[in-house]
């Protein structure tokens, strides 16, 4: 994780990698920017899947399926709780 000032205040950025078996390799996927420099990872979000690009109507965003690995935080396995989630065909609210 790489920290940053934006506007006099602390940002961290973090970074997201998949792992390549043919090459045996981490490869950078990229990375997001969050306010402050000590990030705490909620249990209620271990992992997710962005969709960017040109802005389209959610109904529009293909259907796709996702499957991840033994998930690691810190290095250290985790225990997997499943789930789904299908957006409706309306925006996503925000919380």
């Amino acid at each position: 994780m790489d920290e940053e000032e934006v506007d006099g205040k602390p940002h961290t950025w973090v970074g997201a990698f998949v792992y390549s078996h043919e090459k045996d390799e981490n490869v950078f996927t990229g990375a997001l920017r969050f306010k402050g420099e000590d990030l705490v990872l909620s249990r209620k979000v271990a992992s997710f899947v962005e969709v960017y690009g040109r802005r389209i109507p959610v109904r529009e965003i293909p259907k796709v399926t996702v499957m991840f690995g033994t998930l690691k935080v810190n290095g250290k396995a985790v225990k997997v709780k499943m789930s789904h989630r299908c957006l409706s065909q309306e925006r996503p609210r925000l919380r």
